[in-house]
């Protein structure tokens, strides 16, 4: 299955570098995706570097946000379901975002998330990985239960 948006994308590592982890303020799973692009002719840090200056990291950050970043890489994946909260009522800029995500190839489903932050210290991480769809959504409604 090819990427929608870069030729040398490598799905199978891609996959492989798709695992769970704890939220360390950073856009692991674009981070991963610039791993998955890269070759023995230009580096993750070429490829990030040439997306900055054409401002194409900035798609990619918006496609984060919405839910369209792992169909727009490859048509492997499918958006199965978004739910947005605020983690604080009282603390304005801070967000959280769940999405389930669904892998044809290895038959998985990601639980994704992103944290939106004010001072722009997003992260963008895999959560939780499970080969049950209901599993996982019962994994969202609990993580997502306001107390």
């Amino acid at each position: 299955m090819k990427s929608k948006i870069y030729k040398n994308f490598d799905l199978k590592k891609f996959i492989k570098l798709l695992q769970p982890q704890d939220f360390d303020n950073q856009k692991q799973i674009y981070l991963d995706f610039l791993q998955s692009c890269s070759t023995k002719k230009e580096s993750a840090n070429q490829i990030e570097e040439r997306w900055s200056k054409s401002g194409f990291d900035n798609l990619l950050d918006s496609m984060m946000e919405t839910g369209k970043f792992f169909p727009y890489v490859s048509d492997n994946f499918k958006l199965e379901e978004k739910k947005s909260f605020k983690v604080d009522e009282d603390y304005i800029g801070e967000s959280k975002t769940f999405f389930l995500i669904s892998s044809k190839v290895n038959k998985t489903f990601y639980v994704i998330i992103y944290i939106s932050e004010e001072d722009g210290n997003d992260g963008f991480y895999v959560a939780k990985k499970f080969k049950d769809k209901k599993k996982a959504k019962i994994f969202i409604k609990n993580e997502t239960k306001i107390d």
